[in-house]
């Protein structure tokens, strides 16, 4: 999976290839 880094403090994990709307960074 993917960890996206987009709100300070806080690690989102979601499946490979989801974008989020809120325009976060992917980093594979």
């Amino acid at each position: 999976s993917i960890t996206i880094k987009k709100i300070p403090d806080n690690t989102i994990k979601v499946p490979s290839g989801t974008r989020f709307s809120r325009g976060a960074t992917l980093l594979e």
